[in-house]
């Protein structure tokens, strides 16, 4: 079956590939047009521009589907019908005959809800060896819960429209058997559609839902009279197993061309929000899109509510054998001013939304809520007046939660650590170093030591960059005590060297200084490459350091200031930051000020001070003759020799240090750029003694959950199962290891929820 699942033009799967095209096909959401008028061409076009390098597709769509046939049927909707069940029983038969885990994230990327696929019969699977314990410890909170439901809970709580007075006064409509369904997906589109929120295209304008809406008048009148009448907080949302089971029912009892409507509204929405192509930035822009939703004027007691349906929803995606769970909140480092009680606040929500969902069990899942610290710009803008990066976010986030948990000691077996996630490409490590270290030593004391993890080498411009990237959060000087968890860590393992061109001139320089500084450990590196490194580095030295002495900056120098980036002390002499009393960093964006002592802290200071603009690609400098006699292909070919010597280095630092490898498959073969599960690196990682966990990470934007996870694992992946065994028994010791007695956890979270409040227990 592995032939099927890598190759799956061999197996068919058109029905999967054309109902994503017919669900979003948003020209014919009233179902005007006729089968009669399906152009094979046009859906193929669509097919091959959505379509991922991993992702089913056929071989030859012309030839393989029955187009004919298609134009046959009498209606749109019986068409959208045909092709639904024939997807989903493409689904059941590679499911049945595969054993591989669920193939259900392969549907979800032509943008079918898995709500869709359900009510066609189709189950998400329960993926291998799923009745067994199992913990998830990589979720970023917000994408915990199916799109529909997030979307519900989005809607509900939204109390003002693009900056307007009005409210989404969202009444049920009743199908003919008057069983209430509410097409909540059709009312987010319609406010994502409005002109204050342009993240579809100017096309998918909002008269086109009421054009399509005049077919069932006194339905859809009801619903748009309804979308600027103020309205109390209606009672909460259905569960999703309550909407699929609505929406089955639709199937069988609205007007055919309204429930394809519905079908269609959802899907384009699923297509706006969801990942459909590798790339961090696409992730980023997506969450942050949905969690600005979700913190719009909550009513009192919704995110406490929402954090229950994201505990409950995990539990039972995972078939209510989950023991541990992280759900990891944060803030993105740009935001300035933030206050210790709007930390206490989401940590409040969040306690009463799992004390909420221990009600309900008598062996409930153990859950952390660890801080995460976004990148979600770039750090090369300049926002400063003397240096091309600002800290200060960065620093008050952490001395934020560094209060809490000081306030609210009950607090710390929630929090459990930080985490660095979002754009990898945006602000350096070397960035986040000084408020790691501040933060290890001033919770070493607690037990359990709070963990300190860093998303790394996960979307990196070449593998050798993805590798640096890692080994600089392994020299942060934390305490011994603190763990040290990384999220993801593909690039140690990788051969994927597509966006080499794109790589900006100024990281091409960090990787090769970092290589050199490497290099004196490696024996086996030969003079030939130490002299094709040194002779890049001095050529691109002109085009990062500006001023006239950084240029003439000899390699010591160079390597010198590359290492003091990760000192505190040495960030401190050149007024980059300084160190208050009590011991909190503060960056007062002060102007550089220059070591005559020390040249590479005068080369540092002038390099981090310059006021430039950002730096030009390895295409561009290569195509500009900036790297005299230096081709792309020849860098390639450099790059990868210095990679393949130094990866078997770095991963022995990660084996001998205890760092533990956060794998998520799913997120990485969709956001991550491995090109397939059978690519991914987990299998030889694990092999070479490195401690690897598996994880969902965002398991409404990429479909999958921890049975899908450990399914894809075994059966896709080729990791053997007393390793996937490994890896489950693993993270069980890792997650909330402060929530190890079932019985008291309901205790401590009064205790906490109590101090938070203000009160004493």
């Amino acid at each position: 079956m592995r032939e099927l699942l890598d190759h799956p033009e061999e197996g068919g799967w058109w029905g999967i590939d054309l109902a994503g095209f017919l669900l979003t096909r948003i020209q014919s959401l009233d179902g005007r047009l006729t089968p009669a008028a399906l152009d094979p061409d046009q859906a193929i076009d669509w097919i091959r521009r959505n379509e991922l390098a991993w992702a089913p597709g056929c071989s030859d769509l012309r030839q393989v589907v029955p187009w004919d046939k298609l134009r046959d049927l009498k209606t749109e909707a019986e068409l959208v019908e045909y092709v639904l069940a024939k997807s989903c029983e493409e689904v059941k038969a590679a499911e049945a005959a595969s054993e591989r885990g669920s193939l259900c994230p392969f549907a979800a990327r032509r943008m079918m809800p898995l709500g869709t696929m359900e009510a066609y019969g189709c189950s998400t699977g329960e993926g291998l060896d799923s009745r067994r314990k199992s913990s998830d410890g990589h979720v970023h909170q917000g994408a915990a819960l199916p799109l529909e439901v997030t979307l519900h809970w989005i809607a509900d709580g939204i109390t003002t429209i693009g900056g307007n007075p009005g409210e989404l006064g969202l009444l049920p409509i009743k199908d003919t058997d008057q069983v209430e369904f509410n097409p909540l997906p059709l009312l987010m589109l319609l406010r994502a559609l409005d002109e204050d929120c342009p993240w579809l295209d100017e096309g998918r304008s909002l008269s086109l839902f009421v054009k399509s809406a005049r077919e069932d008048a006194d339905a859809w009148d009801e619903l748009n009279s309804r979308l600027n009448l103020s309205g109390r907080f209606r009672q909460r949302v259905p569960a999703y197993r309550e909407l699929v089971e609505a929406k089955a029912r639709a199937r069988n009892g609205w007007a055919p061309w309204r429930y394809v409507a519905m079908l269609r509204s959802e899907a384009i929405l699923q297509g706006a929000v969801s990942q459909r192509e590798s790339g961090l930035d696409v992730f980023v822009e997506q969450f942050d899109r949905l969690r600005a939703m979700r913190r719009v004027q909550l009513p009192p007691g919704a995110k406490a509510e929402y954090l229950r349906e994201s505990i409950a929803n995990h539990v039972a995606r995972s078939n209510h054998e989950l023991r541990g769970l992280e759900l990891r909140l944060g803030e993105p480092i740009g935001s300035r001013e933030i206050e210790q009680r709007d930390v206490e606040k989401d940590y409040l929500a969040a306690l009463k939304g799992y004390k909420e969902h221990i009600k309900q069990e008598t062996n409930p899942v153990h859950v952390t809520f660890p801080w995460g610290l976004v990148k979600s710009r770039s750090g090369s803008r300049r926002t400063t007046a003397h240096w091309r990066f600002d800290p200060q976010g960065i620093y008050e986030l952490v001395e934020v939660l560094l209060d809490v948990i000081e306030s609210h000691p009950s607090l710390a077996d929630f929090i459990d650590g930080i985490d660095v996630c979002g754009l990898e490409e945006g602000e350096p490590n070397w960035l986040f170093a000084p408020a790691f270290e501040r933060f290890s030593s001033r919770t070493a004391h607690l037990r359990p030591v709070p963990a300190c993890r860093f998303h790394a080498g996960e979307w990196q411009w070449t593998p050798l960059h993805g590798l640096r990237r890692i080994a600089e959060f392994l020299r942060f000087k934390l305490h011994p005590d603190t763990p040290r968890r990384i999220g993801h860590g593909l690039a140690l393992h990788s051969d994927n060297w597509e966006r080499i061109s794109e790589q900006p001139s100024d990281e091409l320089l960090d990787d090769l200084v970092w290589t050199l500084e490497k290099l004196t450990e490696v024996d086996e590196a030969s003079a030939a490459l130490r002299r094709a490194v040194t002779r890049i580095v001095l050529d691109l030295r002109p085009l990062v350091y500006e001023d006239a002495d950084s240029r003439a900056a000899p390699i010591e120098q160079i390597l010198g200031a590359y290492e003091a980036r990760f000192d505190t002390a040495s960030l401190e002499k050149i007024s980059f930051l300084h160190r208050e009393e009590e011991g909190g960093l503060r960056f007062g964006d002060r102007k550089p000020v220059s070591s005559r002592s020390e040249p590479r802290l005068r080369l540092l200071a002038a390099h981090l001070g310059a006021d430039r603009a950002d730096a030009p690609t390895v295409a561009e400098i290569v195509e500009n003759g900036m790297l005299p006699g230096v081709s792309v292909h020849s860098l390639r070919a450099i790059l990868a020799d210095l990679y393949d010597l130094l990866a078997p280095e770095i991963i022995d630092d990660v084996r001998w240090g205890s760092v533990v490898v956060e794998a998520c498959p799913t997120s990485n073969v969709i956001a991550g750029g491995v090109r397939g599960y059978a690519q991914h690196p987990m299998e030889q990682l694990v092999s070479r003694g490195v401690l690897m966990t598996l994880n969902s990470d965002d398991p409404s934007i990429f479909h999958a959950w921890m049975p899908d996870e450990l399914g894809h694992a075994e059966h896709r992946m080729g990791v053997p199962r007393r390793q996937v065994r490994g890896s489950r028994e693993l993270g069980l010791h890792l997650i909330a290891p402060g929530l190890r007695d079932s019985e008291s956890i309901a205790g401590k979270l009064d205790v906490a929820i109590a101090s938070l409040e203000g009160q004493r227990v």
